[in-house]
């Protein structure tokens, strides 16, 4: 089995789990647009189903299909305003799904990570 450095995601998670911590000094919806941007660098090293085909782990899998379907959602709105709109729209759940697969995504890269570095 071939293992894969995966330091960029790892990095790039790690900052969007960090603009989602509280408090958002530039407000809530536009903490969630600076993870979103964070999470599609996190995509932008391998095409997403190529990503998702070198994760071997059914849990990782699952939350960067949860991570992804997110990002799409906001990126799918046309301007800024409606992104914050969309945000804003959201219930509470939605939002904490999308943090919790950033956290555990930033944890299991950085292990990841790690584990190829030694």
């Amino acid at each position: 089995m071939t293992k894969y450095s995966f330091g960029d995601q790892a990095s790039s998670f790690l900052k969007a789990r960090s603009d989602l911590m509280a408090p958002h000094p530039k407000g809530e919806e536009q903490s969630f647009i600076d993870a979103v941007i964070n999470c599609k660098q996190a995509f932008k090293f391998f095409e997403f189903d190529d990503l998702v085909t070198r994760v071997e782990d059914e849990d990782a899998r699952r939350w960067l299909k949860i991570v992804k379907g997110f990002t799409d959602n906001i990126d799918a709105q046309h301007s800024h305003e409606d992104k914050v709109q969309c945000i804003r729209a959201m219930d509470i759940e939605e939002k904490s799904e999308f943090s919790k697969a950033v956290e555990e995504l930033a944890s299991w890269f950085r292990g990841k990570s790690s584990d190829t570095e030694s």
